[in-house]
């Protein structure tokens, strides 16, 4: 079956994680870069392990394209794994994410109620304040491109392929990122071939040049930061003084090494070599020193719209203690403790919870506190002990949802209300099951943080019954 072409492939619809699929006799099919209404000849590429096996594959023939579809805006879309939903108006994109989160949600409300469109982006594009780009000194070509004799085979700089992790697409459009990020990665680029400095080789795990990532923070202030697989001082010094010639508003450059073969980096040392360790970013009128490595959302604007919503369904009249989950480098809890009578903020990245007690002292708040831990083990036995029994928890969870002991330590607490923000609608539905014998899910409601692709953001307000 893989590698055969499948004719004839009606996409019916798309799933609660954002895929496109259609059925055929041997069983269902999630096909990239299709939208609903589509019939294609499909080319089934891998078959997904589990007991909910599925065939992935991909358009070889658009046999009738579906009513809804429209021209793609970026030169390479066909190829990019990034923005597969290109081919629909923004609308028909929010009716989508609308059902994805009403497959898991509409049988939880209460009778009567249902899911509502997700907020809009504000921004359709551009809107990313973070991209990262990666090296390769592997250039992924179409086999159009491997057969002219004319190609030039040079290493490339832009995304990793989807499905191939030695292979770059090399970029030079991103419709997502701001221009000037696609401008910093074309000097880079250059430089570094002009330099004869090595792009990074994930089979053999070496090189120079592996990753480049751009921050924006106010005012458009820029913070670049460099992954090397190999450090190299020369090379440094170059990215740096054509870097801050070519880009005045570049604030930061740092850098780190990096020689695992999965290529996360969070928890590896970052040298500030150029400029500020920090830049400041505004959200909801309080100012959060942003560090190369910090989390935060990617879509500024709408974070405002979603944290906006949390807090107000937090219902806090100014005497509540709030617990906030998960709470990073203290966006949400500061943001909520303007409203609350006291704040906790507990977090297991030790640099995330240094990064919001100094962020609580540049924004003059005094009643928050943030500890480290695991959350699992400190919500009842450390927290409690030391700040009481929550009234509100906020929780953010990363896209697993909460350990399961999570989940019982909020049924131990029993606090009136839980505001649960979720980047993964699949497992909030889960955790919303678990939590209820106690609670009643009252309302969700959907953000779009990321136009142009199938991920959607979800807030939903847990009351207890």
């Amino acid at each position: 079956m893989l590698g055969q072409l499948v004719k004839n492939v009606k996409i019916e619809g798309i799933d609660a994680r954002g895929n496109a699929f259609g059925r055929f006799s041997g069983g269902t099919i999630l096909v990239d870069k299709a939208i609903p209404g589509d019939l294609a000849n499909v080319q089934a590429l891998r078959l997904t392990k589990g007991p909910d096996a599925l065939y992935e594959g991909r358009i070889v023939d658009l046999v009738e394209p579906s009513p809804s579809r429209i021209p793609a805006f970026c030169k390479h879309f066909l190829h990019c794994g990034g923005c597969q939903w290109q081919p629909l108006t923004y609308y028909d994109q929010l009716r989508l994410k609308q059902n994805q989160v009403a497959q898991l949600f509409d049988r939880h409300l209460p009778d009567g109620a249902t899911t509502p469109l997700p907020i809009a982006s504000p921004k359709e594009r551009h809107y990313r304040n973070k991209i990262v780009f990666n090296f390769s000194n592997r250039r992924w070509m179409t086999p159009e491109e491997k057969s002219d004799p004319n190609t030039v085979f040079r290493p490339a700089a832009g995304y990793m392929m989807q499905g191939k992790y030695d292979h770059a697409l090399e970029i030079h459009q991103c419709d997502i990122a701001p221009t000037s990020a696609i401008e910093i990665l074309q000097v880079v680029r250059d430089a570094a071939l002009e330099n004869k400095i090595p792009f990074y080789d994930m089979r053999k795990e070496q090189g120079v040049l592996r990753q480049l990532m751009v921050r924006y923070a106010d005012d458009g202030a820029m913070m670049v930061r460099i992954v090397f697989g190999k450090f190299d001082a020369e090379a440094l010094d170059l990215f740096i003084a054509v870097l801050t010639e070519k880009f005045p508003a570049i604030r930061s450059i740092s850098y780190l090494i990096n020689r695992e073969k999965d290529g996360k980096v969070n928890e590896l040392d970052t040298v500030i070599a150029y400029g500020e360790p920090t830049l400041p970013i505004t959200l909801n009128g309080l100012r959060f020193a942003m560090s190369p490595g910090s989390f935060f959302q990617t879509n500024t604007l709408q974070t405002e719209q979603l944290y906006n919503t949390a807090i107000e369904w937090s219902e806090l009249s100014g005497s509540e203690t709030l617990f906030d989950l998960y709470s990073g480098t203290g966006t949400i809890a500061l943001s909520a403790a303007q409203s609350a009578g006291k704040v906790l903020g507990i977090e297991f990245v030790e640099d995330a919870v240094r990064r919001a007690r100094e962020n609580a002292i540049s924004n003059g708040i005094h009643n928050a506190t943030f500890i480290t831990g695991d959350l699992k083990d400190v919500i009842v036995s450390t927290a409690v002990k030391q700040f009481g029994s929550p009234h509100v928890v906020i929780t953010d969870p990363p896209r697993s949802g909460h350990h399961r002991d999570v989940n019982q330590a909020l049924l131990q607490l029993l606090p009136e209300r839980i505001v649960y923000i979720s980047c993964n609608p699949r497992t909030q539905e889960r955790d919303v099951r678990i939590l209820s014998d106690h609670y009643r899910l009252e309302k969700i409601q959907p953000f779009d943080l990321f136009p142009h692709t199938g991920h959607v953001e979800n807030v939903a307000l847990l009351r207890r019954i």
